[in-house]
């Protein structure tokens, strides 16, 4: 029997206003962050609103 390891990527970047999963990311622990993806309806709703949070 082979001893494999698995990596699991702990983080995740979602898009800050669908909520749809844009990318994992490597960590050592559990984070998320926030990002826009490139739905043109989450890309206009940035623009119009540059300090939303």
């Amino acid at each position: 029997m082979e001893n494999t390891a698995v990596k699991l990527n702990l983080g995740v970047i979602l898009c800050k206003h669908c909520s749809a999963i844009i990318d994992t990311v490597d960590s050592e622990n559990v984070v998320t962050y926030y990002s826009v993806c490139q739905d043109t309806s989450c890309a206009d709703r940035n623009e119009m609103c540059a300090d939303c949070d």
